[in-house]
């Protein structure tokens, strides 16, 4: 798999969304942990070419 690298000057931010609930399950949970961290290193991340962010979620809240 080859790469097309493409100068761009645009800010990029992005966003991964990770589902740590336990139906994902921890081996599973550890290969997407890695593959976003693979992802990531392709990354210029600064404030200036690439803002990335992680958030994970397990569970959902039922409240009033």
């Amino acid at each position: 798999m080859g790469f097309l690298c493409v100068e761009c000057n645009k800010i990029l931010d992005l966003m991964f969304v990770l589902d740590g609930s336990g139906s994902v399950g921890h081996d599973n949970f550890e290969i997407v942990k890695n593959w976003t961290k693979n992802v990531a290193s392709f990354f210029d991340i600064s404030n200036d070419f690439a803002r990335l962010g992680v958030v994970q979620y397990s569970h959902f809240f039922t409240g009033r």
